[in-house]
């Protein structure tokens, strides 16, 4: 089956998994037909200059807001860090390890931490 890239303008469950507005995908053809059709997301060569960059730029925010408040809550590992469930259950969306440790690496800079 054939393959087409498409950048999703909402949040969409394919697979299992929750994949946030502003990310790109290599999906089936007819499921990327189905999600242009419902306005969930666009051809990536309609992607307007800059669009990318606000949508990640959103979701590092998210992030953000995602690890404080899971380490606020307590739903942290052994290392202090928040933990990927407890920030994919506060956004409603899957986050990678890589995400957490980003977003948790930020947070202790700006709180001067090196928690």
């Amino acid at each position: 089956m054939d393959s087409k890239k498409v950048y999703l303008t909402k949040t969409v469950l394919y697979g299992g998994k929750h994949h946030p507005p502003g990310s790109d995908h290599d999906w089936p053809e007819d499921i990327v037909d189905e999600l242009i059709d419902k306005g969930a997301g666009k051809p990536v060569m309609d992607v307007r200059a800059g669009e990318n960059e606000e949508q990640e730029a959103k979701k590092r925010e998210e992030l953000l807001w995602a690890a404080s408040k899971a380490a606020e809550d307590g739903d942290v590992t052994g290392s202090g860090a928040p933990t990927v469930a407890a920030m994919e259950k506060i956004l409603g969306y899957g986050v990678t390890g890589a995400e957490r440790d980003e977003a948790w690496e930020t947070l202790k800079q700006e709180q001067g931490s090196d928690a």
